[in-house]
């Protein structure tokens, strides 16, 4: 198992919609702990967020690798952003098949 031993601090409220200020985050030289996610490498970032490869870490030591977009750090307190990131994310969950194995954790 990937890091399973490594206990995550608890998330921000705010981190659970992908929001941050930690700047050191773009360059990933080790696993960064992000809610119960570790980010393990940025795949590419824009002009308002960035994707990372990541590792999410379930009960009983289940893991799987996921993309987590996270908001930047420079427009993080922009309340109709994150208003928008949020309805993006739940029109993401509307794609999802409950009964498929990806979506059980």
């Amino acid at each position: 198992m990937y890091l399973s031993s490594r206990k995550l601090p608890a998330s921000p409220k705010l981190a659970a919609i992908g929001t941050t200020d930690d700047a050191k985050a773009y360059d990933v030289t080790k696993p960064i702990p992000f809610g119960n996610y570790l980010l393990l490498d940025r795949i590419n970032v824009g002009g308002m967020a960035e994707v990372y490869k990541a590792m999410a870490l379930g009960e009983k030591g289940f893991e799987r690798f996921v993309a987590v977009k996270r908001i930047l750090p420079s427009i993080a307190a922009d309340e109709s952003f994150i208003t928008m990131f949020v309805d993006e994310a739940e029109l993401l969950l509307s794609f999802i098949i409950p009964t498929s194995p990806a979506s059980l954790i």
